[in-house]
């Protein structure tokens, strides 16, 4: 592997990482905005609370239809949750 290489690979993984918070945060505001618990977001969505829980913390990835599912039951555009220059609506 090149040094060219490694070093793409590394700044790939910090990206995925910024996005992990990114979404962690924004999706936490909104919820938290709305007046929601992770328990009330995991009974309106159908979404598990730990992989709720997960997301928020930065730990997990979001997949489209959890994404999705849970932008449903908050009443929010999934670009909310995902966007980094879009206001948040509360």
């Amino acid at each position: 592997m090149t040094e060219e290489t490694a070093t793409a690979i590394e700044e790939t993984k910090l990206s995925h990482e910024q996005v992990k918070k990114t979404v962690a945060g924004r999706l936490l505001t909104l919820r938290k905005a709305r007046g929601y618990s992770r328990n009330k977001l995991n009974a309106e969505s159908g979404v598990h609370y730990d992989i709720i829980r997960r997301i928020e913390e930065g730990t997990r990835y979001i997949e489209l239809t959890v994404l999705f599912k849970l932008c449903a039951a908050l009443d929010a555009d999934p670009s909310e949750v995902i966007s980094t220059n879009y206001s948040l609506r509360v």
